[in-house]
């Protein structure tokens, strides 16, 4: 229950504001993982209601990427 309390975005309840409404202070963090995601996001035509997420360099899954990837990078020299 205390969980559904807190907003999905900020990870705070309104109880906590209207305990005291400078409870919190915003400042700023830097995330080298979202960096990479925005970064990535800017540059890609992505499908639309497709997410980016960060995977493992070591993980199959990037190896099956970065096979994609370097077929498509093929396929458009040969066009």
């Amino acid at each position: 229950m205390e969980k559904n309390a807190r907003c999905d975005l900020c990870g705070t309840a309104e109880w906590e504001w209207d305990e005291n409404n400078r409870a919190y202070a915003p400042t700023e963090h830097f995330c080298m993982g979202c960096y990479m995601k925005t970064v990535y996001g800017e540059g890609e035509a992505n499908t639309p209601g497709s997410t980016i997420k960060l995977v493992r360099t070591d993980s199959v899954e990037h190896a099956k990427n970065v096979v994609k990837q370097r077929k498509r990078a093929a396929m458009s020299r040969d066009e």
